[in-house]
């Protein structure tokens, strides 16, 4: 979400930057969870951004406004902590000192130390691709992968569906979905495949109602 705070060059410029960043694809492969996921890395975000940012003369500063810490323990015992942080990035344009605020959170995980600063590098992602639109590099396959949203010719080709992309679509799913069966149906109409931990992931979205596919 974005705060209007003051008029200014701030928006000539932010418009201008959506103007000249390219895609960011996922080159990123998460291999931790289930078959894995591809994801857009941090880095490569950042890196895309970070010239658009100093040519048009914008800078930004984080502010952590918001904190839940947590622990717990792996699968072999071994101490995990958690972090879920509320970060407000104020984005300046130097000419003139106008600004816009976005707020994202971040939620992370780690053995060691790092919770907190990949909570971090969370919410500076989501606030970077959500303020300026970065697309990825797969947006002509956008249709393929908006099934809740209203679409009616879905793509021919068939798509495995990831756990990333459920998790993403979960607040849909348990708003438009009476049971972890419609979902998979609805998944099914638009050429997705479902393997055992997708359905596993979804029956999940639906245990508060004890309902399982």
């Amino acid at each position: 979400m974005t705060e209007q705070q003051k008029p200014g060059k701030i928006f000539e410029a932010m418009a201008a930057i959506m103007r000249d960043i390219k895609a960011v694809g996922k080159n990123g492969r998460n291999e931790s969870v289930g078959r894995g996921y591809n994801f857009r890395s941090i880095d490569d975000v950042t890196n895309e951004i970070h010239g658009h940012l100093a040519k048009h003369g914008v800078f930004f500063t984080p502010e952590v406004v918001a904190q839940e810490r947590g622990t717990g323990q792996t699968k072999k015992g071994d101490p995990v902590y958690t972090a879920n942080l509320t970060v407000k990035y104020t984005f300046y344009a130097a000419e003139d000192g106008s600004f816009v605020t976005v707020q994202t959170v971040g939620e992370a995980a780690d053995t060691q130390d790092k919770a907190s600063n990949k909570a971090m590098s969370a919410a500076l992602k989501y606030a970077l691709v959500q303020l300026f639109c970065i697309p990825t590099s797969d947006m002509a396959e956008g249709d393929n992968d908006s099934p809740m949203d209203g679409i009616t010719n879905p793509a021919p080709v068939k798509k495995a569906v990831t756990l990333e992309y459920l998790n993403n679509l979960k607040a849909q799913i348990q708003a438009q979905c009476k049971t972890p069966a419609d979902a998979l149906n609805k998944l099914v109409e638009f050429n997705f495949t479902i393997g055992d931990e997708a359905k596993a992931l979804v029956n999940s979205f639906f245990e508060a109602e004890k309902v399982q596919a």
